[in-house]
């Protein structure tokens, strides 16, 4: 797997400080290698981009009967999983609907229905999958706080990032302690919609510039309101990599139906 750690959750939040305090997360590409998620080489990337073998894969054991993108993204959960000694019940998987539902919780499963989870479990991991939509991960290291979320423009306009925050702040986090990683998602060049859609975003983060049509950015709306929300700018990570153009990413846009799943990952450790 090839597999990124925010910077932002590493003690001093800069670039090229190792593991975060208190919290591990990571952003899970497609298959490093080609291969179909059950053998592919594993690799890291660091803060400066670059790639790193840190292992061999292996095969889940998941049904061949299920399609190769949900196999692909089975095993991409697996592998997180085996990676960091967890078991299933220890990870949070939500069946994610384009909504802006968040599940407050403190054991692991699947969840229907939910876009966001937040816990203060420690060893409880919330997982987010993404294919052009942005994974949302946030941190409250002072109040032992975490959240993740699942933010296409459909949440992200019906309010999932301050539903997440408010959240957040029921298990007693504050936005000021707040760091918040946004992943790889499509970028406002490739981010091409309808008037429809267009109309529903403030016109700062509609451009008209690259077509007949509008587009949006949605990376810096969900960066907005964050801040509006009163978390520091200098505490959010906006990852610039695009899902759309880069071929490490998985991209629905781009390939259908075909397009696998990324992984985006975060739990508390134990104290």
């Amino acid at each position: 797997m090839l597999v990124k750690e925010p910077v932002i959750f590493s003690d001093s939040g800069s670039r090229g400080e190792g593991r975060a305090s208190g919290v591990f997360a990571g952003f899970v590409f497609r298959e490093l290698m080609g291969g179909d998620g059950a053998g592919g080489a594993i690799g890291h990337v660091r803060a400066d981009g670059d790639v790193i073998d840190v292992g061999a894969g292996g095969d889940s054991g998941t049904e061949n009967t299920v399609s190769k993108a949900t196999r692909s993204t089975n095993e991409k959960l697996a592998w997180i999983r085996n990676h960091y000694s967890l078991e299933s019940s220890q990870q949070v998987v939500l069946n994610q609907v384009h909504g802006s539902e968040v599940l407050s919780c403190s054991a692991g499963g699947e969840f229907d229905g939910y876009d966001a989870a937040v816990t203060s479990t420690r060893n409880l991991m919330l997982t987010i999958r993404v294919a052009d939509c942005a994974a949302v991960l946030l941190y409250d290291s002072v109040h032992g706080v975490i959240g993740a979320l699942h933010a296409g423009w459909r949440g992200a306009v019906a309010g999932i990032v301050p539903k997440t925050v408010g959240a957040m702040r029921a298990l007693g986090a504050e936005a000021k302690e707040m760091r918040v990683y946004v992943s790889p998602s499509i970028s406002a060049s490739c981010f091409e919609v309808g008037e429809e859609v267009a109309k529903q975003f403030p016109e700062a983060f509609v451009y008209r510039s690259f077509g007949k049509k509008p587009h949006v950015d949605l990376k810096s709306f969900l960066q907005e309101q964050c801040l509006q929300l009163g978390i520091p700018h200098g505490q959010i990570e906006v990852d610039k990599i695009c899902s759309m153009t880069d071929r490490r990413c998985e991209s629905y846009r781009r390939d259908g139906a075909d397009a696998g799943r990324m992984v985006a990952f975060l739990a508390l450790q134990s104290e």
